[in-house]
C-alpha cells in the first residue's frame, strides 16, 4: 500500500487514509489538538515519522511501546536524546 501523506504541508486524506489502514485512527485527534495548540504542519508531520520508526504512533504496535507522546512532548524528547 503506498499512501500521499504529506507534499509542502500535511496532505490530511492520505493521512487518514494510512492510519485508517494501518489501525492508527487515534493519532487523528492527536494532529487535530496539535494544530489547534498552535503547532506547524511541519512540526506534526516531523513528529509522526519519527513515531512511524517506532510504530509508536497508538498503543498496541509496538510491544516495547507502554506509553505514546503528544506531538510536542515527541519533538521535545527527540531533542534532549541528541536525535
Amino acid at each position: 500500500m503506498v499512501s500521499l501523506v504529506a507534499q509542502t504541508s500535511l496532505c490530511r486524506d492520505g493521512i487518514i487514509e494510512y492510519l485508517e489502514a494501518t489501525g492508527n485512527e487515534e493519532f487523528i485527534d492527536t494532529i487535530d489538538s496539535s494544530l489547534a495548540d498552535g503547532l506547524s504542519e511541519l512540526e506534526v508531520l516531523v513528529s509522526m515519522m519519527a513515531k512511524l520508526c517506532y510504530k509508536s504512533l497508538t498503543l498496541g504496535h509496538n510491544s516495547n511501546i507502554t506509553r505514546v507522546r503528544d506531538v510536542r512532548s515527541n519533538i521535545e524528547a527527540a531533542i534532549n536524546s541528541g536525535h
